[in-house]
């Protein structure tokens, strides 16, 4: 998916999900680099066919799919919160 960075949730949940995944060259940064990079990514069919061909294997690779390292982060989150909370 072809991801638009900005100041809102849903973009920069499309800009982690992207970075994530291994695909930055799916992210942009305004509008004409928006259409500028559709336009690149439809025109190479191959590159297309390639990425479709290997991408479920490397999301489920991918971070995004690590439970493991996921569930240390949000510990670790929690317990910073709380620190912070405590202290105050």
């Amino acid at each position: 998916m072809l991801t638009l960075a900005g100041d809102r949730f849903l973009s920069r949940q499309g800009v982690g999900l992207m970075m994530n995944a291994g695909l930055p060259e799916w992210i942009t940064h305004n509008a004409e680099d928006y259409v500028a990079r559709a336009v690149w990514h439809a025109s190479d069919l191959n590159r297309l066919a390639l990425l479709r061909a290997s991408l479920r294997q490397q999301v489920l690779a991918s971070p995004l799919f690590d439970a493991p390292l996921f569930a240390r982060h949000f510990e670790q989150a929690l317990r910073n919160m709380w620190q912070q909370w405590c202290q105050h």
